[in-house]
């Protein structure tokens, strides 16, 4: 399929301006793949900033290994879908699929919540597990299911997560990301003290 001189300058107009691929083939009259394609070969890449949901929509299907798909659904440069993935330290490595989010610090706090409730081994078992919090059955064999929450709740690298109710378990409705003051503040004996 070939381009004019024109077709060329529109495609990079809109690029730049952030339109999507979609919308770039209705004006110029070409299909999506040969936007694509002809955007590749000019170097020219789609550097919109991915939204919380796209960031979750791409975390919570990259088990699948369809690179392809991914891209189609967001109306993204393949390229980039893998460049995000890159950036976020989830790389292929024949793991389980499970394991393939271990890089993250989302997946380590998710770790750590399921080690202090789970694990007796663990220091601070005696305070979590032991006191009898738990983990919601919608979180605690499904990380899809945590980092939805996460993303779609706030989460940021500066933030931890923390328990509402400090008596309560760990669920959607009892969790937000705060900040290391505010859950200095939110502790049992923090509590005690402010009642005194």
């Amino acid at each position: 399929m070939s381009w004019n001189i024109s077709e060329i300058e529109l495609l990079k107009k809109m690029y730049k301006q952030g339109e999507t691929c979609e919308s770039i083939a209705r004006a110029l009259n070409k299909t999506i793949p040969a936007v694509r394609n002809k955007a590749w070969r000019l170097g020219i890449t789609d550097n919109r900033e991915y939204t919380e949901e796209e960031k979750a929509y791409i975390i919570s299907n990259y088990k699948s290994y369809n690179l392809r798909e991914i891209a189609e659904k967001l109306n993204r440069p393949k390229e980039n879908i893998c460049r995000f993935i890159r950036e976020q330290g989830i790389e292929r490595t024949g793991k389980k699929k499970n394991e393939t989010y271990h890089q993250t610090r989302l997946y380590r706090i998710y770790h750590c919540m399921k080690e202090r409730c789970y694990n007796v081994k663990n220091t601070a078992y005696k305070y979590y597990g032991g006191r009898g919090i738990t983990i919601c059955a919608e979180w605690l064999n499904d990380f899809q299911a945590f980092y939805k929450w996460a993303i779609a709740n706030g989460y940021s690298e500066t933030l931890t997560i923390d328990r509402v109710n400090v008596n309560g378990i760990y669920e959607p409705n009892n969790c937000r990301w705060a900040t290391r003051a505010e859950q200095v503040k939110n502790r049992r004996c923090a509590r005690k003290n402010a009642g005194a």
